[in-house]
């Protein structure tokens, strides 16, 4: 897969969630590049979702969204 700015990728210095469904055409695959170019990027596949896993996978999308804004907001782990 190409992604056209993937050595930007490393620039970005925000806690970064990226999603995705596994039947979409931006497949896990794909995602996984762009989660492993960003530092610290979660990467969740939602299983039974295509495109709009915050439509076809409303309960499971807003809970994964919550659980990362909660992290992020706490800041990194000490140490």
């Amino acid at each position: 897969m190409y992604i056209h700015h993937a050595g930007r990728l490393p620039e970005i210095q925000v806690p970064t969630l990226v999603t995705g469904g596994r039947h979409d055409e931006a497949r896990p695959a794909h995602l996984a590049v762009l989660a492993e170019g960003i530092r610290g990027a979660e990467l969740v596949i939602f299983e039974n979702s295509s495109h709009m896993a915050f439509i076809e996978e409303r309960g499971p999308y807003i809970q994964a969204v919550s659980d990362f804004l909660t992290r992020a907001e706490a800041g990194p782990p000490p140490g």
